[in-house]
């Protein structure tokens, strides 16, 4: 799947893509092995459990549409979550949380908090209490947005309320930046006025892999996390790894950057209580009232969020896009997500 230009879309955040460069069949391949786990995937030692009673042992392939080039390749699910982030290359490592174990399962298995995915919050007047769901819990419809490129659309209705969302992903093609553009409509009788998007990632960031095993990156996600800062003047959240890779002897890392094109609206950092006893806040479960609480960083197993609002009362549409990219180190990390931006203007 090739694209010469991202379409001419109703959003402001435009990409310009030039020759986008189709993705091998080494992509389909290195794609399909998610891996599974025991019930909680992020604290298993263990790559495959042979007393498990698992119908699928290393788990199935939750993945419906890729987009990507030959640094990123992002897979997503029916529901548009993000089920593999592989970087720095499609057969490398990948960077996000989502094990599987069973398609009888929901999410097959994958825990709540494990993926990348977005919210929308809503409410009738700025002093109002926010109702909020996740995107995934609403009907969905998805497709290419033409036979000739990777740029997916996945469409979300939910009409006791009155809001259509289309969301648009597509991985650039010279820089390693997946854009989700969110279009948000309202019908003239909803009381939906005041939208908020909050975009949600569990970040897997790899940087080394043992010789002779492919694995590490979904087997050993309890050793892959280091915590996440909120970084203020970037307006960003960046999860980080460096060290030496096992497998080479090279000096190696990996960061992971997510916030919008335009200034965010709010942030919090979690602890992943999906990791350990349960206690700890999450990201995941402190979005479920529409509000974040702004926790800036967060040592060890972590989740992330960052929200945007789109204003509704004198107009039935608007977007934002969010922005998810991967470097080696911080700075190169933050100066990709500032690339990303100024191409969205």
């Amino acid at each position: 799947m090739g694209c010469d230009r991202f379409p001419d879309l109703s959003f402001r955040n435009k990409v310009r893509i030039s020759g986008c460069r189709p993705l091998s069949l080494i992509v389909i391949v290195a794609l399909a092995f998610t891996g599974a786990a025991p019930a909680r995937a992020q604290t298993s030692p263990q790559c495959f459990d042979d007393q498990e009673e698992t119908p699928e042992g290393y788990g199935p392939t939750d993945i419906s549409a890729v987009s990507g080039n030959t640094g990123l390749s992002v897979a997503v699910n029916p529901a548009a979550t993000v089920t593999v982030l592989k970087w720095p290359s499609p057969s490398f490592y990948d960077q996000i949380k989502y094990r599987t174990t069973d398609r009888a399962e929901p999410r097959m298995g994958a825990l709540p908090n494990e993926g990348a995915f977005l919210g929308i919050a809503w409410r009738k007047s700025s002093t109002a209490s926010w109702t909020f769901s996740w995107l995934r819990n609403w009907s969905a419809t998805q497709h290419f947005a033409d036979d000739d490129n990777d740029e997916i659309v996945t469409v979300f209705k939910k009409r006791g309320i009155g809001l259509t969302i289309k969301l648009t992903d597509v991985v650039a093609n010279d820089i390693d930046a997946l854009y989700r553009n969110v279009a948000v409509t309202r019908t003239r009788s909803s009381d939906a006025r005041f939208i908020r998007v909050i975009s949600f990632a569990n970040f897997n960031p790899v940087f080394s892999k043992t010789a002779q095993s492919p694995s590490d990156d979904w087997c050993s996600e309890e050793a892959n996390d280091d915590g996440a800062q909120w970084i203020k003047d970037a307006d960003a959240v960046v999860q980080e790894r460096s060290g030496t890779d096992a497998s080479t002897g090279d000096p190696s890392g990996a960061a992971l950057a997510m916030g919008f094109a335009g200034r965010s609206n709010g942030h919090q950092i979690g602890e992943d209580s999906f990791a350990g006893n349960g206690t700890e806040t999450s990201a995941y479960e402190g979005a479920s009232d529409g509000k974040l609480s702004g926790q800036g960083q967060a040592a060890g197993q972590v989740d992330t969020a960052v929200a945007d609002d789109i204003k509704l009362t004198k107009r039935l549409t608007g977007s934002t896009t969010a922005l998810i990219v991967a470097a080696f180190s911080r700075k190169e990390a933050l100066g990709t997500l500032g690339d990303a931006r100024d191409r969205s203007i």
